[in-house]
């Protein structure tokens, strides 16, 4: 929601900059992988014996059906930069993750009902 948020004040023009805003896309996903990774491995979690293994895979995953998600609200003005996520979703190992959190899933469609933007 920020994404469309951010993209609808600059005035940006998706269709031009679809590329840029698909790889600005991954970088914060992979950046929230590492910021998780980090929190989980740091003085305070180490001296309290805390462990979390969380897979990239499944990180970039739930990223990229989350904005995919937010975005198709508005297909009209996202149609270039939904292409590449619903292609990266399509993809054979994100089909095996669709299906085994179908759950988690269905559960974050239902709460996007909720929010109107």
């Amino acid at each position: 929601m920020k994404m469309h948020h951010y993209i609808r004040s600059s005035a940006l023009d998706v269709h031009r900059k679809s590329k840029s805003l698909h790889n600005t896309i991954k970088q914060m996903l992979q950046f929230t992988h590492a910021a998780i990774c980090n929190r989980a491995s740091n003085k305070m979690a180490r001296s309290q014996g805390a462990s979390c293994r969380v897979d990239k895979k499944v990180v970039l995953f739930f990223g990229a059906h989350a904005f995919h998600l937010v975005l198709s609200c508005k297909p009209e003005a996202y149609q270039t930069l939904l292409k590449p996520l619903a292609f990266q979703l399509s993809l054979p190992g994100n089909k095996i993750l669709r299906s085994r959190y179908r759950s988690i899933l269905t559960e974050g469609a239902s709460t996007l009902t909720l929010l109107s933007f």
